[in-house]
């Protein structure tokens, strides 16, 4: 099974809220022939996997979109992320079954909020 690597960033630091993405190598957007809206499945835990789409607009910036939905229950990723106990930096390893599909296979390094963050 491919394995890759996925980084949590906050792209909003000077908010109240982090607003977590999960970020994504480039690579899979050529090697996979991902483009922006593309279906992938998340499997972050033992249940059901997490349907969600791929945002590519920029030529170097592949990240999962916010919205994610699971046996019909919407969820935001952001949400999904600060419940895994992850922070912006934090690298997450995934499996690869197939070439959309991305499943968690540990947790490499948990990442921290800035101090200023009061997290």
């Amino acid at each position: 099974m491919k394995r890759t690597l996925g980084t949590v960033r906050d792209i909003q630091p000077n908010k109240p809220i982090p607003w977590l993405e999960l970020c994504l190598p480039r690579d899979l957007k050529r090697r996979y022939r991902w483009h922006h809206g593309q279906e992938i499945l998340l499997l972050l835990d033992a249940g059901d996997p997490w349907r969600g789409t791929v945002g590519s607009k920029s030529p170097g910036h592949l990240y999962v979109h916010t919205g994610v939905e699971r046996r019909g229950k919407k969820e935001r990723m952001p949400d999904l992320l600060l419940a895994m106990g992850v922070a912006p930096g934090a690298e997450l390893e995934f499996g690869m079954p197939s070439p959309m599909e991305l499943r968690l296979l540990t947790i490499k390094k948990q990442g921290h909020f800035s101090p200023n963050r009061g997290m």
